[in-house]
């Protein structure tokens, strides 16, 4: 589409959408302001025009209702001047879907027609109240007009329901990925997205059929190409008995035309040469397929040969037939073939692009089919979230739900440093919160929330600032998923000021030094020692044993929470600008000054504690203070050997226990 006619749409759609915009802001008022103030009156001449019919009430319920409605249409409406205004590159295609698609739109000019006949003969109504014509215009005309606006929702809805799901596509210059689940409307979104696109797209199937016979004679024309452009358009998005059948046929349409390109070009070689013509020959499609084929798969070598594909091994001892390939190698080709084969310009749909490969190989085909073709764009269909993420230049959307005929619910992911881009589109599918903890899905932590937390998933973030980051980040595009994510980090000698920050952000720090030690907890020993054959006696020797190791490891204990309490500290009282280098020097000396005092209390107050606790004897309080990883491979091996396995097998069939510690050790994490 050329530049004039895109600047003369882009002028006229906003005219469009203001005049359609004052249809409903009138309709709205009246509404307001002569429906409401006046509906007992409306419907005693109501009752006198059409006294058979008794749809007044349910018409102006309606009519009440869709007020939301039209104020939502309008808000849309305003979006879409906003995103004409606002792109510098915008898609005529989709600009001329926006022009035909509000200029075809009937319900409003219906609304606007019998909006004016409710206004004209009500104005009538006020000056000559007995006027039964002028009842009866009003209320035929209002009859009509809110059995319009009764199913505005479906109608108009339906009509902006392609504009808004397809503005992402207004920028013709980017490819894109679009991920959702199977079921989620990505096939038909692509299918219906041709109507923004220009006419050259080519859509290449997630399903293939990969069926290959030697070729005996080609014709020296274009026939095959053509026939493979229309195929390449094709609507192959859906199953039925033409798709299959078309399927069938498609490798072998893709090698007809590049076997006809290849004997044109050899035909044209040898007239130049018999009229002496000296040029030199350009390489074939089919060779430069070859060439690229060849480059992905660095131990096979294709080649072609007097009409045959041929596939050998690295030193070319042993030769086969392509159709020997695996699905992978011949998909390979397959792809390969139809990007090089497609007209210049086009956007290119591929549904599951990562079908029959691994994953390595379909990153390194893509990035060089991209490099390949930079005329044209790429529009990738996909569940694989690992696939989407190495599409680094693309635009990546989510579809989050499909109703047909052509409603999707789509957006569009954020670029957020915080989050890895493959994290935040594997929690897009989560229907439950999220809950972030530390460590990994091999770890205890993992293990213990997945079973504490049934009604959240689950996601190890390793440290506690990725689980403070994540978290944060998550809630921060929560109107993008509709989704709530909360963090829980270990005491880690964190102080309180510090706890109650974090809980501000949904990020909630344990009194347990290590969530570990929750395995260790005085009632899980007393509750499940007998179970693994031990007895009391040995039950008192394990808590015994972490008075004992906390006694061993009191200075490093002490050393560790000096430590982290003065990083805390230091954070906290950073130096403010100073206004003279005197000053500056003065606030470095308080804090220096200040420095051997303060740690000498901080070691002599948390000796004291941790003193207290072993002389009392106060297991609980030992195993929440206690600063050590390690704990539960110490204190609960004397009750059983295999503790840290066999303890999951019994929290999984004692739920009680299970409910136990998180009134004890989670009073504050939200349940849903």
């Amino acid at each position: 589409m050329d530049e004039k006619t895109i600047n003369e749409l882009k002028e006229k759609i906003p005219q469009i959408i203001e005049r359609q915009k004052e249809s409903y802001i009138s309709f709205l008022n009246f509404i307001e302001f002569t429906l409401k103030p006046n509906e007992n009156k409306i419907k005693d001449m109501y009752s006198l025009v059409l006294p058979d019919n008794c749809d007044f009430e349910r018409l102006v319920h309606s009519a009440y209702r869709n007020t939301e409605i039209i104020n939502n249409i309008i808000q849309k409406y305003s979006s879409i001047i906003d995103a004409i205004d606002e792109s510098k590159n915008i898609s005529g295609q989709y600009l001329q879907l926006v022009f035909n698609t509000l200029n075809q739109s009937s319900i409003i000019r219906k609304i606007k027609s019998y909006l004016g006949g409710c206004i004209n003969w009500y104005n009538q109504i006020i000056h000559d109240d007995i006027d039964f014509q002028a009842k009866n215009g009003f209320i035929n005309n209002l009859f009509n007009l809110l059995n319009q606006t009764e199913n505005i929702e479906s109608i108009e809805y339906l009509q902006l329901a392609q504009i808004y799901a397809f503005k992402y596509f207004s920028n013709p210059d980017k490819n894109f990925v679009i991920i959702g689940a199977n079921g989620s409307g990505k096939s038909s979104f692509a299918r219906n997205s041709k109507v923004v696109l220009d006419k050259n797209v080519a859509i290449i199937p997630a399903q293939k059929l990969f069926v290959l016979s030697r070729i005996d004679s080609v014709s020296l024309g274009n026939s095959s190409r053509e026939h493979l452009w229309s195929y390449q358009t094709d609507d192959k998005l859906c199953k039925n008995l033409d798709f299959a059948r078309a399927l069938e046929q498609d490798l072998q349409n893709v090698y007809r035309s590049l076997v006809e390109e290849q004997n044109a070009n050899a035909n044209e070689f040898f007239e130049n040469h018999k009229k002496g013509i000296n040029c030199q020959r350009e390489e074939t499609v089919l060779e430069h397929v070859i060439s690229i084929w060849n480059e992905i798969l660095i131990h096979r070598k294709l080649e072609y040969n007097k009409g045959q594909l041929i596939v050998s091994i690295e030193n070319g001892e042993r030769k086969y037939d392509f159709m020997e390939l695996s699905d992978g190698e011949k998909a390979i080709f397959y792809y390969i073939a139809h990007i090089l084969l497609s007209k210049p310009n086009s956007f290119i749909i591929v549904d599951e692009p990562e079908n029959h490969l691994h994953l390595a190989l379909v990153i390194k085909l893509w990035n060089r089919l991209e490099r390949e073709r930079t005329d044209c764009r790429f529009i990738y269909l996909t569940h694989n979230l690992d696939f989407a993420t190495s599409r680094v230049n693309a635009e990546k959307l989510w579809m989050k739900s499909y109703a047909p005929p052509a409603q999707w619910d789509i957006e569009r992911l954020p670029i957020d440093d915080e989050l890895p881009e493959i994290l935040y589109m594997e929690l897009l599918g989560s229907r439950k919160p999220i809950l972030f903890c530390e460590g990994t899905k091999s770890s205890l932590d993992y293990k213990l929330y997945t079973r504490l937390f049934p009604d959240y998933t689950i996601i190890p973030a390793e440290g506690h600032l990725q689980v403070i980051s994540y978290t944060r980040a998550f809630n921060k595009s929560s109107n993008i998923h509709g989704n709530k994510a909360i963090g829980i980090i270990d005491g880690d000698f964190h102080t309180d000021e510090q706890k109650n920050r974090w809980k501000k952000d949904s990020i909630f720090c344990i009194d347990v030094q290590e969530v570990e030690n929750i395995l260790c907890d005085e009632e899980l020993l007393n509750a499940c020692y007998k179970s693994f054959y031990a007895n009391e006696e040995q039950l008192n020797q394990a808590k015994e044993l972490l008075f004992k190791n906390l006694k061993q490891n009191m200075e490093v204990q002490l050393l560790e929470y000096a430590t982290q309490t003065i990083n805390e500290y230091l954070k906290a009282n950073l130096i403010d600008k100073p206004k003279t280098e005197e000053e500056l020097k003065e606030n470095f000396k308080t804090l220096l000054d200040n420095s051997s005092e303060y740690i000498d209390s901080l070691i002599k107050q948390r000796r004291e504690d941790l003193n207290t606790i072993i002389e009392n004897k106060d297991y609980s309080l030992g195993v929440c203070k206690y600063n050590n990883k390690g704990l539960i491979g110490i204190v609960p091996t004397v009750i059983e050997k295999d503790y840290k396995d066999k303890i999951f097998i019994f929290l999984d069939q004692h739920p009680e226990i299970l409910d136990m510690l998180r009134k004890k050790y989670f009073a504050d994490i939200p349940r849903f």
